[in-house]
């Protein structure tokens, strides 16, 4: 008999890494012969078509969203094309704990993950939204966590006991990131699994049957921040001067394209498929963004990263994984051109690792669906 699956996770987001991880994971669940549907959770108030308006008093930024408010339309559009297009999400939406408890939608297992869905200080957001990502609301059936992070290196006082709670009813845990294991095992006793992305889990070319191809025939470094970064604009700009060829900027919905006017090209509009071209197409890649890395690993490309200050242990948790550490820039003013950081990746080194976690994560996801 056919087992149905549940995935829980931030499908919804205008952000490229949590549509794709959610397409992954589908596709791999999938794979082992479940039928297996992405709820259709929409987090309440997350989707105001203005919300990347500044305060009043941010004028200049404001005038600059209504200038790109057409880039922005046509982003939106381009996100729930692909969702339509290569999600399988449930036809009943919830917007509440409530919906989820009223249900008569049941699955045999539900799986929750990847990406933060289980930051804490979700909990008491929105009505206490996090305790869904925790399958709070699960009466009968398997519950599975698939690389979920906790987006911090350690939980606040006041959630412990109630994430110790959740985690104790699960029958499979993993985490994402190492500091992920030893928060579970600190508040739970119990042991996990580090496993990696779902993004992981399928190789490029599953990725390049959905992706659009950029029209821009020239070499280019793809920069794509996920958070403001002086350090990642200092970097990406010292790669431009030694490899000689232009900067093509990937910039979030909500950035002051002002800030990014030295880019040769900047790109508002794309969605998750054209995202995936740009990446695809790229001679080199500069990123503060988790999946911008994991997308630049699994295009092999050469890439380098500054740490984000928001998310401490993502990026760094994935590169010591997979031997590449010293992609991760402290000071990128001391390059020369022949910094060894400039020359190609050994990927044949990187996949040689790589490989071996990707079973170990698939070996996890079978035995928790059997």
């Amino acid at each position: 008999m056919t087992k149905s699956v549940g995935i829980l996770t931030f499908h919804d987001a205008l952000n490229y890494g949590a549509v794709l991880q959610a397409f992954a994971l589908q596709q791999t669940i999938a794979s082992y012969s479940c039928s297996c549907s992405i709820i259709n959770y929409r987090r309440p108030g997350y989707y105001p078509m203005f919300r990347c308006l500044k305060s009043k008093s941010d004028i200049k930024t404001n005038i600059l969203t209504f200038l790109y408010l057409r880039s922005h339309l046509k982003l939106r559009k381009r996100f729930s094309q692909f969702r339509t297009a290569n999600l399988n999400s449930t036809i009943q939406s919830y917007s509440s704990l409530e919906d989820f408890c009223r249900s008569d939608s049941k699955f045999d297992v539900y799986v929750t993950g990847s990406d933060q869905v289980w930051n804490p200080y979700l909990l008491d957001r929105q009505g206490g939204v996090g305790s869904i990502f925790y399958l709070g609301f699960v009466s009968d059936g398997r519950r599975v966590a698939y690389a979920p992070s906790f987006g911090n290196s350690e939980v606040p006082e006041v959630y412990k006991e109630r994430i110790a709670g959740f985690l104790k009813r699960f029958d499979f845990l993993s985490s994402r990131e190492d500091i992920g294991c030893s928060i579970i095992r600190d508040l739970s006793g119990l042991n996990s699994v580090q496993v990696l992305d779902p993004t992981f889990l399928q190789d490029s070319s599953i990725y390049k049957k959905v992706a659009v191809e950029p029209r821009f025939s020239k070499p280019y470094i793809l920069l794509y921040p996920m958070q403001e970064s002086d350090l990642l604009i200092s970097l990406v700009l010292n790669v431009r001067k030694i490899l000689r060829i232009p900067i093509v900027a990937v910039l979030p919905s909500h950035f002051n394209p002002l800030k990014y006017r030295f880019a040769d090209k900047i790109v508002f509009d794309a969605g998750p498929a054209e995202f995936l071209g740009w990446v695809d197409k790229s001679s080199f890649v500069c990123t503060n963004s988790f999946h911008g890395t994991c997308f630049a690993i699994i295009y092999r490309k050469n890439f380098l990263g500054v740490q984000s200050i928001l998310r401490n242990s993502r990026i760094q948790s994935l590169l010591k994984c997979v031997g590449l550490s010293s992609r991760l820039v402290i000071d990128p003013d001391r390059f020369s051109k022949n910094d060894d950081l400039l020359k190609p990746i050994d990927y044949f080194s990187v996949y040689k690792i790589l490989e071996n976690e990707i079973k170990n994560s698939l070996d996890y996801l079978k035995v928790a669906l059997a």
